[in-house]
């Protein structure tokens, strides 16, 4: 890509691929001029018609903003900007290339930005999702080209390099900036992004999720300090073996069996006003037919053979769990939670999308576990989202059951590793390893990088609370964006909305 940018205004906007009629002729003049060569090695988009690699990284920025700053200015004339997408045909085979003419003498300064334009707002690139270099070129030649490069590199994402009052020379300590056409970067090169595989197989019930990076939080999830998730990072991540769904009554109950000690279960009550009532956790195995309905062991009824009549309170996913036991049935299993990290990750169809199924912001009820509070004279009568508490299934989290997936979860599944991992957004709120912190403080806020590797919050945060994840069954709709995240404190009650699944290292 060639660009020109004139002394006393923009000339013409060039952009030349791989044609033999454009050259470098064409674009520089006589007179002394700079021609400024960009180079990355940040992920972008592949080219148009190329063959797309289904185990290729996800493009991490798709866009790039390049500005003149001459002489006593602190921000660029709107005619000294160019604002392009870009994808890897943009830096092959020698990098995006501009031309900028000055008088002879004349000393400009280069802001180069490379960011994501999802990230964008009111046309202005968020600041902790682009990588921007601000540089101060040699005086312009007489006459000529003088060459200049400037390196974006991922690792300065949210950290810019250079400023007005400080721009970045040629020859400085760690230079971004070079002499001549000299760098030593190849587009879409950015190693942590490259996706890494488990070494080992997956046990029953697990998927492998492959390492790799995405942009964590979302610029739409926005609300108060206590579920926004609004500023974006760049995360690294290990590969890891991930629960394909959350954690049985069943598993739990094979689990305390062997540690009495730690069972602090509430048990399920037939007490309507009581939050026991929604706990998933029974005294003893019940018998059932897969709607729901009663059935004795062994005994068919009208509602369903003798086949199916099934121990079914086994296969509810177990609620009304504190943190604590949480992580040690994980531990026993030679796991942990998966941090909030790893769950967001999973949750944003490993792309940073909005939902686990993509963009999409009206699911129907049918979509996912959500919205099923408003029953009568109990104790949600009042609390969380009634919009499908008139699907036929009731008020109650719901197990994985193959004939109740289908009609229950449309969407809210997605195949990871060849396997399908369900109830990402909905059904309940998932316990994480971390403590909470707001997206303010250190644990999400580093001065010197905005580039995270397999992070988890072990600090008490401010809060000090632990964090759940995705959304339940009483709440609405917008609970159950990938990045939404909350905390939850040991005497808030309402852990009926609280599940877990686990995670262990793919290393």
């Amino acid at each position: 890509m060639k660009t020109a940018f004139g002394s006393h205004g923009p000339v013409a906007l060039l952009l030349v691929g791989m044609s033999a009629s454009c050259n470098s002729s064409e674009l520089l003049p006589a007179p002394g001029h700079h021609v400024v060569t960009l180079d990355t090695d940040a992920i972008v988009p592949a080219a148009p018609g190329a063959t797309l690699d289904p185990n290729a990284p996800i493009p991490l920025f798709d866009r790039l903003e390049l500005a003149v700053l001459r002489e006593g200015e602190t921000e660029p004339a709107a005619e000294e900007k160019r604002d392009f997408a870009v994808d890897e045909s943009t830096f092959l085979p020698d990098g995006a290339t501009f031309t900028i003419e000055a008088a002879p003498g004349e000393v400009v300064r280069v802001r180069a930005r490379l960011f994501r334009d999802a990230s964008s707002f009111a046309g202005e690139p968020r600041p902790e999702s682009t990588v921007e270099v601000l540089a101060e070129l040699p005086p312009t030649p007489t006459e000529g080209a003088l060459e200049t490069t400037i390196e974006l590199r991922t690792e300065d994402v949210g950290v810019p390099v250079g400023t007005v009052k400080r721009p970045i020379e040629i020859g400085q300590e760690d230079s971004r900036v070079f002499a001549g056409n000299s760098s030593s970067l190849e587009v879409g090169s950015w190693a942590k992004a490259q996706h890494i595989p488990c070494s080992g197989e997956p046990g029953p019930g697990e998927t492998c999720v492959q390492g790799g990076a995405y942009w964590m939080g979302n610029p739409l999830v926005k609300g108060d300090d206590f579920v926004e998730s609004d500023r974006q990072r760049l995360v690294v991540l290990s590969p890891y073996f991930l629960d394909t769904g959350e954690v049985k009554v069943g598993q739990l109950r094979e689990f305390l069996a062997r540690r009495p000690d730690l069972d602090t279960v509430p048990r399920n009550s037939d007490v309507l006003v009581s939050e026991e009532y929604f706990c998933t956790y029974t005294e003893e195995p019940e018998w059932g037919c897969p709607d729901g309905t009663p059935c004795e062991e062994g005994v068919g009824s009208n509602a369903c053979s003798a086949t199916d009549c099934r121990a079914l309170s086994e296969e509810r996913p177990a609620n009304c769990v504190e943190w604590e036991l949480a992580d040690a049935y994980c531990r026993d299993r030679g796991a942990l939670l998966p941090s909030e990290a790893q769950f967001e990750y999973a949750s944003s169809e490993l792309r940073s999308a909005l939902f686990v199924w993509g963009a999409d912001e009206a699911p129907l009820c049918e979509a996912a576990v959500w919205g099923r509070s408003g029953l009568d004279n109990s104790a949600i009568e009042q609390v969380g989202a009634s919009n499908c508490k008139s699907l036929g299934i009731g008020p109650q989290t719901l197990s994985v059951d193959p004939k109740l997936r289908d009609s229950t979860r449309l969407t809210d599944r997605i195949t990871i590793g060849g396997t399908e991992v369900f109830d990402l957004a909905g059904n309940l709120q998932e316990w994480v390893l971390d403590r909470y912190n707001t997206q303010d403080e250190p644990c999400w806020k580093k001065e010197f990088t905005n580039v995270f590797s397999d992070p988890v919050c072990t600090l008490e945060g401010k809060v000090g609370e632990r964090s759940v994840r995705g959304g339940s069954w009483i709440q609405n709709r917008e609970f159950l964006r990938a990045a939404y995240r909350a905390s939850r404190g040991p005497d808030q009650g309402g852990t009926f909305v609280v599940g877990f699944r686990c995670a262990r290292p793919g290393e």
